[in-house]
């Protein structure tokens, strides 16, 4: 009885062990295409986001600066929002 066991064990290991190799085999053969599509995907996402906000930021500096020497008087500080980056200007007109 007690070899009996012994090979039932045995057995029981060499299938978990069996099915593990399989789940693994099956993770690399579906996971890896799928991970390189996800990279592809989030390269896009990357490329076409900074299109978009560097367009977005482009045309909310003009707006901020054309804002800053409307509200400005003298020529000193109107040329020197044009030289200021966007948050001076931002901070000016608060």
């Amino acid at each position: 009885m007690h070899e009996e066991e012994r090979f039932q064990l045995a057995v029981k290991g060499f299938l978990m062990t069996r099915k593990f190799v399989g789940v693994a085999a099956i993770s690399v053969f579906v996971l890896s295409p799928l991970r390189g599509q996800d990279a592809k995907f989030a390269a896009d996402n990357l490329k076409y986001s900074r299109d978009f906000y560097s367009k977005v930021e482009l045309a909310s500096l003009i707006q901020v600066r054309s804002l800053s020497i409307r509200r400005t008087g003298t020529d000193s500080v109107r040329r020197w929002h044009l030289r200021a980056p966007a948050w001076k200007a931002l901070a000016v007109l608060k």
